[in-house]
C-alpha cells in the first residue's frame, strides 16, 4: 500500500487543470485501479467525452447505512511565478507543494489510504462505503457531482466533502450568485456628450447603488454577513467617444435564509432606480450556487467528524461555516444527503502560487477518515 505522501505526489503529477477541464481519464483510471486492487467495486462514469468520474463501493455486512467520501479531481490553472514546479509534488520540510495539494488532492490521497485500510477488514463494517472522485467542481460541478446525482448514481445517508478546512467541521455554506450586467447607451462624439447616453456613467451609478443592496441586518453565527463585490468592468472604445456599452460582473454571496430569485430581484430594482433616460441593461446569471445549512436532525455526521478527529489527534476541533461554494451544496440540496465539509489543508492557500499542504495533515486525515468510517458504518 502506498504512503499518503507518495500517493499525493502521484496525483499532483497528473495534470487536471480546469479550465480546460477536458480530460480526467488518466487520474480516474489511476485511482480506480488502486481501489479495484483493494477490493472495491469500481465504475467509471463519463459525463461528456473524456470527462470521467470514478465511483468505488465497498459493501458492508448489512448494507446500511451508506457513507459517501467525496473529492474533486480538477484543479485551477497553475499560472506563473512558482518557486516550486506546480505539477511535481515537491517536498520541502513538512510541506508538499503543487497545484491541487490543498484543493484537494491531499484529501483524496487520505481518503484512498483510509479506504485501503478499511478494505483489509471488510467484515468490520456493517454499512456500505462509497467513494466518489469527481470532475468539474472548479467550474460548477455540472459534469461531476450533479451529473451523478441526476443519474441516481450517488445515494447515501451521510457524506463528507474533503475540501480544505484545517479539520474544522463545516455544516453550512454560503451561496453564490454571479451576474453579468451589460449597460447599453448611445454613442456620441466626446465633445458633444449631451447627444449620447454614457453606458460607463450608468454602470458607475449602478455600482455605487448596488453596494448598498446587501441587507445590513442579516448575519449568521458561522457564515457572517452576505457580501457583494463588483470584480470586473469593461466599457468604452476610445477616450473621445461616449461609450454605448459597459459590462460589469458581480459576485454576490448569500446566506441560507436568502434566495437567488430575491437577491436578483433586489439588484434589478436598484438598477431600475438609477437607470439613465434612454439607456437599457441586460442581466445574465453566470453561476448560481444555493447556500445550505444542516438542521438539528442532520448534524449527527458533524458529531462523527468531531469524535474521529479527537480520537486521532487528541485535540478538539471547531464548527465553522464554508464561505466559498463547494459540491456539498449539491449533495445536500439535490441529493438530500446530510453533508459536512471536512478535510486537511488551509483554505487560504487554495488557488495561490506555491499552493501547499502539510504532510502531517495528510497523514492525520487518513487516520481521521479511517476512524470516521468505522464509527459511522461499524
Amino acid at each position: 500500500m502506498q504512503s499518503e505522501l507518495e500517493l499525493l505526489r502521484q496525483l499532483v503529477r497528473i495534470r487536471t487543470e480546469n479550465p480546460p477541464g477536458n480530460d480526467y481519464r488518466e487520474v480516474a483510471t489511476f485511482i480506480g485501479e488502486i481501489l479495484t486492487k483493494a477490493g472495491y467495486e469500481v465504475s467509471y462514469i463519463e459525463a461528456a467525452p473524456r470527462i470521467v468520474n470514478v465511483l468505488a463501493k465497498l459493501r458492508g455486512t448489512r448494507g446500511y447505512p451508506t457513507l459517501l467520501l467525496n473529492g474533486h479531481l480538477d484543479v485551477v490553472p497553475a499560472g506563473e511565478g512558482w518557486q516550486h514546479p506546480p505539477f511535481e509534488g515537491v517536498s520541502d520540510g513538512d510541506r508538499v507543494y503543487g497545484r491541487g495539494t490543498a484543493d484537494m488532492k491531499g484529501a483524496i490521497a487520505s481518503m484512498i489510504v483510509a479506504a485501503q485500510r478499511i478494505a483489509q477488514q471488510p467484515q468490520a463494517i456493517a454499512g456500505d462505503l462509497l467513494l466518489a472522485f469527481t470532475a468539474d467542481e472548479e467550474t460548477g460541478g455540472l459534469n461531476g457531482v450533479k451529473f451523478l446525482l441526476d443519474k441516481q448514481l450517488i445515494q447515501a445517508d451521510f457524506a463528507i466533502v474533503g475540501e480544505p478546512t484545517d479539520f474544522e467541521v463545516r455544516p453550512c455554506q454560503r451561496g453564490a450568485l454571479w451576474l453579468e450586467i451589460e449597460f447599453r447607451g448611445r454613442s456620441a462624439h466626446g465633445s458633444l456628450p449631451h447627444l449620447g447616453v454614457n453606458a460607463v456613467e450608468m454602470a458607475a451609478e449602478a455600482i455605487a447603488a448596488l453596494r448598498r443592496t446587501c441587507p445590513a441586518n442579516l448575519s449568521h453565527q458561522l457564515l457572517g454577513s452576505p457580501t457583494l463585490s463588483i470584480n470586473r468592468i469593461d466599457g468604452g472604445t476610445k477616450v473621445n467617444v461616449i461609450p454605448n456599452r459597459c459590462r460589469i460582473e458581480i459576485d454576490r454571496r448569500m446566506l441560507p435564509e436568502e434566495s437567488a430569485s430575491e437577491v436578483e430581484a433586489a439588484i434589478r430594482s436598484t438598477i431600475d432606480q438609477v437607470k439613465l433616460p434612454g439607456s437599457e441593461y441586460a442581466l445574465t446569471r453566470m453561476i448560481h450556487a444555493e447556500p445550505f445549512e444542516l438542521v438539528a436532525g442532520q448534524l449527527r455526521i458533524a458529531e462523527y467528524c468531531e469524535k474521529a478527529y479527537k480520537q486521532a489527534t487528541g485535540r478538539e476541533t471547531a464548527r465553522t461555516g464554508e464561505l466559498s461554494f463547494t459540491d456539498a451544496r449539491l449533495l445536500v440540496r439535490e441529493g438530500k444527503i446530510p453533508t459536512v465539509i471536512f478535510g486537511p489543508g488551509l483554505d487560504s492557500v487554495c488557488h495561490i502560487t506555491d499552493e501547499y499542504i502539510a504532510v502531517n495533515d495528510v497523514i492525520a486525515a487518513a487516520e481521521v477518515y479511517y476512524l470516521l468510517v468505522h464509527d459511522v458504518l461499524g
